[in-house]
């Protein structure tokens, strides 16, 4: 309710050329209820709209804003309301997209972000931190000459070369149990070569792509690092309380004008509830009905339609 009230406020939208989007997940320990410490996943993801020097070392991701919570697809439709509330959406409006390709962070997933949002431009990329460790922690068992040649064929976005380097390492394969494991890093890596295509050879530098690490250090070193434990429900305040912390909106959540918008919404929603059924055509309760059926992804391009 009140986040559609909220909506519907006056925004003056950014304009960005280029969008950024990156996603991954926090594990983190926690119980639920009366059950055991378990680890849990938090999903998180970091808007922006480019890197910029500040420093003689230093860059600042512009125009930064992260989500956090336990329900992936509840975090991305966040990511969604949050584009479409804030930022012009143009024909050449560029969406970089950036993740490990894990559950929840498919091209997939990017993808339909892209599509919602009505954005034609869209480049997704495997992240560059994960490709490595994934090569690594498989032919490490082989040849340095082989990783070598691997990293060569991701550099130069050559997937004959990749194809040679696999076909070389299963020569060297003796069990089934590691032509198995084999097959699985064979299929991932062919599947997802396409999103290792370095940004430059796209047309566009690679810098603010590839932040997500270094900003899950804050929640992690405050969550993970200090010896606590936590409740579900505790551990995702918690992740977005350091958020809040780091994005300084922390103030605007105890004393901002949202508490007053929020009454008002209330004493609306009490006033005009009777008013608005006892009013509304046969069509209009067609046309909510209809838009009850959508899921929660899908609602923002149902009034679009409209």
């Amino acid at each position: 309710g009140y986040r559609y009230y909220e909506e519907n406020k006056e925004v003056r939208k950014r304009k960005a050329q280029v969008i950024y989007i990156e996603g991954d997940g926090v594990m983190v320990k926690a119980r639920d209820t009366q059950k055991d410490n378990k680890h849990y996943d938090l999903s998180h993801f970091v808007v922006h709209t480019g890197s910029q020097k500040v420093g003689s070392n230093r860059f600042e991701l512009q125009d930064k804003k992260e989500f956090i919570g336990l329900d992936n697809r509840l975090v991305r439709e966040q990511v969604i309301d949050y584009l479409f509330n804030n930022y012009e959406i143009t024909n050449q409006t560029l969406l970089i997209t950036n993740s490990d390709g894990g559950h929840g962070y498919t091209p997939y997933v990017f993808k339909e972000i892209a599509k919602v949002l009505r954005i034609k431009r869209h480049e997704h990329f495997w992240d560059e931190y994960h490709v490595n460790k994934e090569l690594k922690n498989y032919l490490k068992f082989y040849s340095e000459d082989l990783l070598e040649r691997a990293f060569q064929a991701i550099k130069q976005h050559d997937k004959q070369l990749m194809r040679t380097v696999l076909d070389t390492t299963e020569s060297y394969i003796d069990t089934e149990e590691e032509q198995e494991l084999f097959e699985k890093f064979k299929s991932k890596i062919l599947r997802n070569f396409q999103y290792t295509k370095p940004a430059e050879q796209r047309g566009f530098s690679h810098a603010g792509i590839g932040i997500m690490e270094s900003q899950h250090r804050k929640v992690t070193y405050r969550m993970k690092k200090r010896g606590m434990y936590w409740t579900l429900a505790g551990a995702e305040t918690m992740s977005r309380i350091i958020v809040l912390n780091y994005e300084d909106s922390l103030r605007e959540l105890f004393f901002g004008t949202w508490r007053e918008d929020y009454e008002r919404f209330i004493s609306l929603e009490e006033v005009s509830a009777y008013t608005i059924k006892k009013r509304m055509s046969k069509t209009d309760k067609e046309n909510i009905s209809r838009y009850q059926c959508y899921p929660d992804s899908k609602r923002l391009s149902y009034f679009r339609k409209q």
